[in-house]
C-alpha cells in the first residue's frame, strides 16, 4: 500500500485497512506502526490531531479508528505527514489488544517528498536521528543493577508515553526511589530531553538510604573544653618582717621555718637565737661582777 500526493490536503493521507476472523472486538482491537529503522509508531486515539507527527486513529466510536465486531472489522488511521523522507512501515494489530500479530501485515509506503521543507514542523527520522532511551534498576545500596536495563528507541519527536517506562516488581526487593513519569507522558521527547531514568530498590528487610544533611558553609567554632581559659593568677603575699631584734640577723634557720608563714593562736612565738644567746650570756656576766663585789 502506498500513499502519495500528500500536498494537496491532509485526507490525501487516510489509509484503511480490513480484518477478518472471529469473535473480533472493536474495543479491544489495537494498531501500531514499526517503520524500516525498526522504531515502533503506536496508533494514538486523538481525534483532534491531524497526523503531523503521530499515527492517529481517526474513526469509530471507540476512538482507536476500528469499526466492527464479530467477523469483520475497518480500521482507518492517518500517518504522520511531516515525519521523515518517504517512510516505510509495517502495520500490525493486536486483536486482545496486547500481542501483536507477526503475520498477517501491511506494508504502508508514504510518499512525503513533496511537502518536505515546507513546514517548520518537518523532522527527519533516519537511522541516523534515533535516539536511545534507558530505564535503569538499581540497588540502592551498591549502585548496581539487580535487573536488566531497558532501551528504547525512537526521535524527537517520539512521545515518552509510547515506552511505557516504569517501576517492576522484582523479588527480594522494595521500590524506594523513582522518578515522576507523569510529568513526561503527555510530552515528545524534544520537550523535555531524558536519556536516562533510574529506579532505585532497596532489600527486603532494609531501609531506604537517608540523605546527607547539608554542612553549613561557615560554621561558627565551638569552644575547645580540651584548652579552657586560664584562670587569673592568684594575688600574692605580704612576706612577713623579720622577729628578731638586736644587733644580728637570723640566717641559716631550718627550712620549715623559712618557708611557713607566721601562726597565730596558742603557740607561744619563736624567739630568734641570737635573742636568747645575747640574754644567757648578760646572766653570766651579772653574776660574775656580783661575785668579785662580795670577795672585796
Amino acid at each position: 500500500m502506498k500513499v502519495s500526493n500528500l500536498e494537496k490536503q491532509v485526507g490525501s493521507l487516510k489509509t484503511v485497512l480490513r480484518l477478518a476472523g472471529t469473535n473480533l472486538d472493536a474495543t479491544k482491537t489495537e494498531v501500531r506502526a514499526i517503520d524500516e529503522n525498526g522504531v515502533i509508531w503506536p496508533v494514538y486515539h486523538i481525534p483532534e490531531c491531524d497526523g503531523s507527527w503521530r499515527f492517529v486513529g481517526i474513526d469509530g466510536v471507540n476512538k482507536n479508528g476500528v469499526i466492527g465486531d464479530g467477523n469483520s472489522q475497518f480500521v482507518e488511521i492517518l500517518p504522520p505527514r511531516y515525519a521523515g523522507t518517504n517512510k516505510t512501515y509495517t502495520i500490525q494489530v493486536a486483536l486482545d489488544g496486547g500481542h501483536f500479530l507477526d503475520s498477517p501485515t501491511v506494508t504502508l509506503t508514504v510518499d512525503n517528498s513533496q511537502v518536505k521543507g515546507q513546514e517548520d514542523e518537518w523532522v527527519e527520522c533516519g537511522k541516523d536521528d534515533i535516539i536511545n532511551i534507558t530505564a535503569k534498576y538499581i540497588d540502592q545500596k551498591t549502585g548496581k543493577e539487580i535487573v536488566q536495563s531497558d532501551v528504547y528507541q525512537g526521535y524527537s519527536i517520539s512521545m515518552y508515553r509510547q515506552f511505557d517506562i516504569g517501576a517492576k516488581d522484582i523479588e527480594g526487593y522494595k521500590l524506594v526511589k523513582a522518578p515522576n513519569m507523569d510529568e513526561y507522558k503527555d510530552l515528545f521527547y524534544r520537550d523535555k530531553p531524558t536519556s536516562e531514568f533510574v529506579f532505585e530498590y532497596v532489600a527486603d528487610g532494609l531501609t531506604e538510604e537517608p540523605e546527607k544533611p547539608t554542612e553549613p558553609e561557615n560554621p561558627e567554632k565551638p569552644s575547645n573544653p580540651e584548652n579552657p581559659s586560664k584562670p587569673a593568677d592568684k594575688p600574692s603575699t605580704t612576706k612577713p618582717a623579720d622577729l628578731g631584734k638586736g644587733t644580728g640577723t637570723v640566717q641559716n634557720t631550718s627550712t620549715t621555718a623559712q618557708s611557713n608563714t607566721v601562726k597565730t593562736g596558742d603557740e607561744a612565738p619563736i624567739v630568734p637565737y641570737t635573742v636568747v644567746a645575747g640574754i644567757s650570756l648578760l646572766g653570766i656576766v651579772t653574776a660574775l661582777f656580783k661575785r668579785k663585789k662580795e670577795d672585796k
